[in-house]
């Protein structure tokens, strides 16, 4: 009986020390508004109140969320890992929020391995991403969406939300390089996209190419509440 409560207690240790060993081997990203313009603020931890961005100052982190006003613009730089620019590709990675935007920043992580995980979703509006050569091995940049996810690959690319009587469509840019287009659900592959391309996907998953000649889509409707 006493061993058996032992090898309990010992069990229960060293599920506690793995647990503490895996917090401790990620750690928190930051990302600085380096460029701002109209109205923009934040919500720590998407809680309210609603804080002014301040370029220079603010510092976001895992979980806060921008907002924008119409004719608003905010410039993140992940204060992540430089890597040397090549091909087109930044050194390191930054992210535009649109006007008449509502983002957040599910994740921001380096890894023990030395990579980094970001995942930033779109409620509203537009994120431009030019995202510096990643390694695919042990690093992540995803952009999602109500109806897909975008994971990229070393990218400049658009992701836009726009919502036709309370349903959303999103619209996926590549202006760089390649991006997976991910099921948001299943997370499974549905296809990859080549620079140049443009794609729209409906909320029932439908994908769909957008008229010839027609200008992307903007946002509908006024900025975020409170904004």
């Amino acid at each position: 009986m006493k061993a058996h409560r032992i090898l309990g207690i010992l069990s229960g240790l060293a599920v506690a020390a793995l647990v503490a060993s895996s917090s401790a081997s990620a750690q928190g990203l930051t990302a600085l508004a380096i460029e701002a313009a109209g109205k923009a603020a934040y919500m720590k931890g998407g809680a309210k109140p609603y804080l002014p961005i301040q370029v220079n100052v603010t510092r976001l982190s895992e979980g806060d969320v921008i907002l924008t006003g119409p004719d608003s613009r905010v410039r993140l730089l992940i204060e992540g890992k430089t890597v040397p620019a090549e091909g087109g590709d930044p050194n390191q990675t930054t992210v535009d929020v649109q006007a008449r935007s509502k983002v957040q920043l599910r994740e921001l992580l380096a890894t023990a391995q030395g990579g980094e995980n970001v995942r930033i979703s779109i409620a509203q509006g537009q994120v431009i991403s030019n995202v510096r050569k990643i390694d695919t091995n042990s690093e992540r940049f995803e952009v999602e969406t109500p109806t897909a996810v975008a994971a990229v690959r070393g990218t400049n690319y658009a992701a836009l939300v726009k919502w036709i009587r309370n349903t959303p469509k999103s619209q996926i840019k590549v202006n760089r390089g390649t991006v997976a287009l991910l099921d948001p659900i299943t997370r499974i592959n549905r296809r990859l996209m080549e620079e140049g391309e443009i794609l729209e996907v409906a909320a029932d998953g439908g994908i769909s190419v957008p008229a010839a000649g027609a200008a992307p889509a903007a946002p509908g409707g006024g900025g975020p509440a409170g904004i």
